[in-house]
């Protein structure tokens, strides 16, 4: 008998806890709805209003201590996010300006032709301009070292490095009668125009 009862008991003081714990989750539970509502409006706001900046709190009761520090760490995360948007906004407004350029591309180089194709920069100037890229391509085709030429009119470092990069991948034919040592010289020009 007495082991029966202390197992009822046991099993009240279980239920009971499950019951607290399940009352404190949804506590939680609608404490974090309530906050994922603020972060949506506060990013709604941001979105309507980019320039402005979120405003930390400065005012916390003694006993809202942790909620004033998660509403700084909210603060910081907007802030966070504002820059984020700010970055990508300039980021797309750099590539709509981007996509008002082309580029055709040419090459020079005796007795070879392309494989495929003349590979394109990733990145386009803003401007109209030419980028020269000395080559050496090797017997397979293969083109090994570049640099820029000095007659190229863009000076923007990203997108000469774009055009080296776009000149690597560029394949030229095999050409047997070249050495294995050997390279042979060329150039590929990247003219930018305005569309």
């Amino acid at each position: 008998m007495k082991g029966s009862t202390l197992l009822q008991v046991l099993t009240l003081i279980v239920c009971a806890g499950l019951l607290y714990n399940g009352y404190k989750s949804e506590k939680e539970f609608e404490l974090l709805h309530m906050e994922n509502q603020m972060l949506w409006e506060k990013l709604d706001s941001l979105q309507s209003i980019p320039s402005a900046t979120p405003a930390k709190s400065s005012t916390a009761s003694k006993g809202t201590s942790a909620k004033s520090s998660a509403s700084s760490l909210l603060d910081e995360i907007f802030s966070d996010l504002q820059k984020d948007y700010q970055d990508s906004k300039k980021e797309s407004q750099k590539r709509a300006a981007a996509t008002k350029i082309v580029v055709e591309s040419s090459y020079r180089i005796e007795d070879r032709y392309v494989s495929y194709r003349v590979h394109e920069p990733e990145i386009m100037p803003t401007e109209p301009g030419v980028v020269i890229i000395d080559i050496d391509v090797n017997y397979a085709g293969n083109v090994k070292k570049t640099t820029v030429n000095s007659a190229s009119t863009i000076n923007d470092e990203s997108i000469l490095d774009a055009c080296r990069k776009a000149a690597l991948q560029t394949d030229f034919n095999y050409d047997s009668d070249k050495g294995y040592q050997t390279t042979q010289k060329g150039t590929i020009t990247y003219t930018f125009k305005k569309k």
